[in-house]
Order: C-alpha cells, then sequence, then structure tokens
C-alpha cells in the first residue's frame, strides 16, 4: 500500500479502548477502505510498558526518601536484601518490551519512547552501585 492511498494510525496505549479500536479496524479494514477511500496502516507503540519501566526505576531512586518516613513500596515476597535488585530486573523486561515494539513505531512515536532511555540510565547507575541507592 502506497502513502498515498494509506492513512497511518499511531496507537500509543493498547489499554481496552486502543485494542477495541485496534480489533475493529482489523475486522472490518475492507468496509473501513471503501467508505474512506482509503485503507488504514496500523501502528503501535508500548507505551504501557514505557510508564511501567519509568515508575518503576523511580521507585527505586525514591527508596531513601521513603525509608526516612518508615515507608517502603519495595515486594515483601523478596529476601530483603534482594528487593531493589528484584524491582530492577522487572523495569529491565519492561525497557526491552518498550524498545523491541519502538523498533516498529513510526518515527512520529519515538519521542513518547524516550523515558526508556532515561529509566535504563537510571537501572546503570544503581547497578553500578550494587543497587543502593
Amino acid at each position: 500500500m502506497s502513502e498515498k492511498d494509506s492513512l497511518k494510525l499511531g496507537f500509543l496505549g493498547m489499554g481496552v479502548v486502543g485494542q477495541g479500536v485496534w480489533k475493529h479496524i482489523l475486522r472490518h479494514g475492507e468496509a473501513l477502505r471503501s467508505r474512506l477511500g482509503v485503507g488504514l496502516d496500523l501502528h503501535r507503540a508500548a507505551v504501557r510498558d514505557v510508564g511501567i519501566a519509568w515508575a518503576l526505576s523511580g521507585l527505586l531512586f525514591s527508596v531513601p526518601f521513603h525509608a526516612g518516613q518508615g515507608r517502603s513500596y519495595l515486594p515483601d515476597d523478596v529476601e530483603e536484601g534482594e528487593q531493589i535488585a528484584a524491582v530492577a530486573q522487572s523495569a529491565r523486561i519492561y525497557i526491552k518490551k518498550a524498545r523491541e515494539a519502538s523498533r516498529f513505531a513510526p518515527a512520529v512515536l519515538l519521542p513518547v519512547m524516550s523515558p526508556v532511555i532515561l529509566a535504563g540510565h537510571r537501572l546503570g547507575r544503581l547497578s553500578r552501585y550494587q543497587y543502593d541507592p
């Protein structure tokens, strides 16, 4: 399909609404094409994965602040000294998913993926200090 006879649609989130619209377009693509006169070229960016990676890296850097207030948001089901490393590993999984998804995202959606770079940088700093924030 050439650029002239297709309309590129970028989906930033694939939650309930995003998935519903995506499935509807896939299911009724030919009918939509005949009504609109153009095809729909679907692209998605894994913003959910970006958001989770960014949030987990932020959580790890806020551990000293929360500890100072007598609070912890780290998992209880992990051994005491391994909690930060376990959360960092989860963040790395989401970073990997987001990076894989960004390969298929159109260039116009790539700025939305930039927190992945920052989250990776934060995790690298933690790793260099043996996960001691």
